[in-house]
């Protein structure tokens, strides 16, 4: 439609102009969309896929460092402590061991918790079994490529 807009000149004349709606485009226009908002979405885009790409290089990185022969020794190492810490501390609560304390039981005092502590005990051995294999694996890895300590 067709509005009417007063307004007051400087020589204290009012002047009647006419617009209609269509000649001031108020909100996304295709113009708008092509010159504005796209050059801005692209630019932030580009930036993301940048971020992306460096902390790949940096993420092989530090995969390069956890596959180090230093580190894949020092893992095997620890995994097998803790494997055989396991193991030794799950047999005794299989074995209903009466000088465990009482710290480590819980407040509903079930009448199979030895039970319970000892599966506990042996399915963390297996877990950090596996992650000695996933050691012992980096260690002859490293080894057939040369590197060394």
């Amino acid at each position: 439609g067709i509005g009417t807009v007063l307004s007051q000149a400087r020589g204290g004349t009012i002047r009647v102009t006419t617009s209609t709606s269509r000649s001031r485009p108020r909100g996304l226009t295709i113009r708008k969309l092509f010159r504005v908002v796209l050059p801005r979405l692209l630019s932030l885009l580009v930036r993301a896929f940048v971020w992306v790409c460096n902390r790949l290089v940096t993420m092989s990185a530090a995969l390069e460092c956890l596959c180090s022969p230093l580190c894949s020794y020092v893992c095997a190492g620890l995994s097998t402590f803790a494997i055989v810490v396991l193991l030794g501390l799950g047999s005794l609560f299989q074995k209903d061991y009466r000088f465990l304390g009482e710290d480590w039981k819980t407040e509903a005092a079930e009448a199979n918790e030895h039970e319970v502590a000892a599966r506990n005990c042996f399915m963390t051995a297996a877990i950090y079994g596996g992650f000695l294999g996933l050691s012992f694996l980096c260690c002859v890895t490293n080894k057939a490529r040369g590197r060394t300590l």
